[in-house]
């Protein structure tokens, strides 16, 4: 099917990709592309849908990506989270400069996705014009406790913008379950800031 096709490319999946994603295996995607089978009524509405999905991810990272006068990069979907459970993540090479983003596709709901990728891009944005909040930047699941990690600066800011985010665009505000009252203190003192901020350009886009 040329639709199937073209949404795995726009999302830059291999059929390989599909296989661990959709558990189809890359023969049958083979055979519903180049046409020598019908796919399933059923089973394509499926997978329009979440192939559908899963671009107004990256429609998102565009939105941000005016907004934060970012260079948004490459967006690698993976099937899964890694051994730490973390959703998405900046990758970056020896020298500290940002390959990619990897983003897992067993998110609980888009809009949990859509957070998590506005997250990840004012990671980005920190990395470009406020780089000194990640000399002492520790990774989560290397020893540092879950308080600890969500109380460095990176993480209130990055949380504080993906609420601002959530909460102007779609009307929900982040509940941050788990969080200590300390933390969520912090993040919406910063999002207070980063709302009054001239660096938030939303009106921009």
């Amino acid at each position: 099917m040329i639709r199937l096709k073209e949404l795995r490319e726009k999302l830059s999946l291999s059929q390989a990709d599909c296989e661990k994603i959709f558990n189809i295996p890359v023969r049958t995607w083979q055979n519903w592309e180049e046409g020598k089978r019908k796919t399933p009524a059923y089973i394509y509405d499926a997978l329009i849908k979440k192939m559908e999905e899963y671009l107004s991810i990256l429609e998102i990272a565009k939105e941000c990506e005016k907004i934060l006068s970012i260079k948004c990069p490459k967006i690698k979907f993976v099937p899964e989270k890694d051994e730490t459970g973390v959703l998405a993540k900046v990758v970056l090479d020896m020298n500290k400069k940002i390959k990619r983003i990897n983003f897992a596709l067993d998110y609980g709901n888009i809009y949990d996705a859509y957070f998590t990728i506005c997250h990840e891009l004012r990671h980005v944005y920190q990395l470009k014009y406020n780089n000194q909040i990640f000399e002492k930047y520790i990774e989560k699941g290397t020893g540092i406790s879950t308080e600890d990690y969500n109380l460095q600066e990176a993480e209130i800011d990055a949380n504080a913008f993906g609420s601002l985010y959530m909460q102007i665009s779609f009307g929900i505000k982040p509940l941050f379950l788990g969080y200590s009252d300390n933390v969520k203190g912090k993040i919406n003192k910063q999002i207070e800031k980063i709302a009054r901020g001239i660096e938030y350009r939303w009106n921009s886009q």
